[in-house]
């Protein structure tokens, strides 16, 4: 910082407080291209972006990771921490009508993946695991027809102790499930209450785990959250220390952020500074007892920990290390085709009486707003410069010299021939630096998009910290 003058530090200065309050009006997401742009797109212009794709795979000019997401809306209740889109079942015949609709969507790219393989598969929610045994069959049964998978695929399912048990674990390890994530979040009871998980007690979350194993999964991960409502440090540290002695896999601790979008917020309740304080508490401690207990931090995980190798979410570490491709299948689910199309099933109604059409909603992409994807995802990883190369078919450095340069001005990255490492500590730093490499036209938009003006004299980094305060 010596080498700069004042004037120039003081216009950087002012340059984050712009990207902060650009950060703060998109929220604690870093998507991009922010959905925010994005404008409806037709099936046919969907299913030729994934045949261009495909094309490319085949030529090795696009990563030849593939990976499928089934995102499945409901759940038994609506709980008060989550963000997500999902919403309680009223019905079974909701369930066969989502089973139609997801298939008949399956099938508006039956002929496009010919050639190609699929090495993971994941289903996320909502509550996959509040499928019945029907939908489970029907549906796994049409993914076979419809894709080739490699032979070591990564099957992931997300399962809760409201709609799982034991015969439901081996059927699911029968149709070739090989990883489980099971949302635990506490083993309080009270703590479970509060936030209106009533089925779900400490006996039949621990009961869940060891079924997991005893049905055969090979990888069991456990979702925990730290800064629930309601919960304490030592609470916490409890919880943590209980799943730890039952040896899952791997271990996720999820912090819990009051926005909009949860019930937490929309009961007007109130999430305190010491709230926040002892959220990060319980996050460093998570952090540390952990690495105690012989489990390492995770690729592609924010807070996940794993003791064995490949524990983690192949198709997470897939999408951030090599910007691979993935086709999602489902209520408001994204899908990314390398190169060129990033889109968004845009039905986020909460009916389901008559079988449901996709609406998909996209930006425009190419192979320059790939490699801004990529680095934002990656801006706390080291990027490796002759994978981006082969990645992109340009130096990460041609590409984007002005804004590297700016940041090896302020010793916010180092490079060599071999690598670039963005001197990035905190989630914080992250999701404002990421505005650095957003494209101009979206970085300036945001103000008009939303009807809001920066104010240059105003503190936006502290809208930020409101936002998010992990450190780690």
């Amino acid at each position: 910082m010596e080498k700069n003058q004042p004037s120039q530090i003081n216009k950087w200065r002012r340059r984050l407080n712009f990207y902060a309050y650009v950060a703060a009006i998109l929220g604690e997401g870093d998507i991009y291209i922010p959905t925010e742009f994005a404008r409806p797109v037709s099936v046919r212009r969907v299913v030729n972006a994934w045949k261009n794709t495909v094309s490319a795979i085949k030529k090795d000019k696009a990563p030849k990771q593939l990976g499928i997401f089934i995102f499945v809306p409901f759940c038994k209740t609506k709980c008060f921490f989550c963000p997500f889109f999902s919403f309680p079942l009223s019905s079974k015949s909701e369930l066969d009508i989502f089973t139609d609709s997801l298939l008949k969507e399956t099938r508006f790219f039956k002929d496009v993946f010919k050639g190609v393989k699929f090495n993971t598969l994941w289903f996320g929610g909502g509550t996959p695991s509040i499928l019945e045994a029907e939908h489970l069959k029907r549906i796994f049964g049409a993914l076979d027809k419809l894709f080739s998978f490699t032979q070591d695929a990564q099957i992931t399912f997300e399962c809760s102790c409201s709609s799982t048990n034991y015969k439901k674990l081996k059927l699911l390890h029968s149709l070739g499930v090989n990883r489980i994530t099971l949302g635990i979040q506490s083993l309080n009871n009270r703590v479970l209450r509060e936030n209106n998980r009533l089925f779900q007690d400490k006996e039949t979350s621990i009961k869940l785990i060891k079924d997991a194993k005893k049905a055969g999964i090979e990888t069991v991960n456990v979702d925990l959250m730290c800064g629930l409502p309601g919960d304490n440090i030592n609470s916490f540290k409890k919880s943590l220390r209980e799943v730890i002695a039952l040896k899952p896999e791997m271990i996720h601790i999820n912090p819990f952020f009051p926005s909009a979008e949860t019930n937490f917020f929309k009961s007007d309740r109130n999430y305190s500074k010491a709230d926040m304080l002892r959220r990060a508490k319980e996050a460093d401690l998570g952090t540390q007892i952990l690495s105690e207990a012989g489990y390492q931090r995770s690729e592609g995980a924010f807070l996940g920990f794993a003791r064995i190798e490949d524990a983690a979410n192949q198709q997470e570490i897939d999408r951030v290390r090599n910007s691979s491709s993935f086709i999602s299948f489902g209520p408001s689910a994204e899908s990314h085709a390398f190169a060129q199309l990033d889109y968004t099933n845009a039905y986020f109604e909460k009916k389901w009486d008559k079988p449901i059409l996709p609406k998909y909603v996209s930006c425009k992409f190419n192979i320059k707003e790939e490699m801004r994807k990529h680095i934002i995802c990656n801006l706390r990883n080291v990027i490796f410069r002759k994978n981006f190369k082969k990645l992109f078919g340009e130096d990460i450095i041609e590409s984007f010299p002005k804004e590297i340069s700016e940041l090896e001005k302020f010793n916010l990255v180092q490079i060599d021939e071999e690598k670039v490492f963005f001197k990035i500590k905190t989630r914080q730093e992250q999701l404002i630096l990421a505005k650095h490499f957003f494209n101009p036209k979206y970085l300036n938009g945001v103000s008009k998009k939303f009807g809001g003006r920066f104010k240059p004299d105003k503190n936006y980094f502290a809208e930020i910290t409101k936002l998010i305060d992990i450190s780690v």
